[in-house]
């Protein structure tokens, strides 16, 4: 590879990304084409959402339906802040990525490019955040597990605690931009 290679190369870059009457702004076609329900649901950042979406569904479904937290303990450790801070974590991660759907879903139909960088950037920065907000709750979530005694761990209903701690795991894996 030589020089003048490279420089066309980043030239090429530059003009594919520049903004002309056919360019999209933002990752976004041109506004007010007509929404196409098939292409929303194939795009890979829309898939991701759902996914979370799901993850966040079982995390705090898990834990909010165990036997004990009914009854009114934690079966990790007796720490209700656990199971609590689960159960939140889980419910604003739904309620965020079906936020974020309605924007995915809106996105292509505003024209101001000043919105669609705003709705871009606070994704982003979200997501990043969101992903160290699970990473703490599955650090914080095992080790009070790991804490928690045979008896309890022996429990038909302590399969739903562990379903909760690995798909906290994976939702750090998949909140990351």
């Amino acid at each position: 590879m030589n020089v003048a290679s490279i420089i066309e190369f980043f030239e090429s870059m530059i003009k594919s990304t520049s903004m002309t009457n056919n360019d999209a702004a933002y990752g976004a076609g041109m506004a007010g084409g007509p929404f196409d329900l098939v292409l929303f649901f194939k795009k890979p950042q829309v898939i991701i959402r759902i996914v979370n979406l799901l993850f966040s569904l079982i995390v705090f479904a898990s834990i909010a339906t165990e036997a004990s937290y009914k009854q009114g303990t934690c079966p990790m450790n007796n720490d209700g802040t656990a199971c609590g801070y689960g159960i939140l974590i889980g419910v604003i991660g739904f309620i965020s990525c079906i936020i974020f759907l309605i924007l995915d879903a809106r996105f292509e139909n505003l024209s101001s490019i000043k919105i669609r960088k705003r709705i871009v950037v606070s994704d982003m920065v979200f997501s990043f955040a969101w992903s160290v907000v699970w990473f703490l709750i599955f650090c914080y979530n095992a080790n009070e597990w790991r804490k928690t005694s045979a008896e309890i761990e022996a429990k038909s209903e302590a399969y739903l605690i562990r379903i909760s701690l690995a798909f906290t795991f994976f939702s750090i894996i998949t909140w990351v931009p």
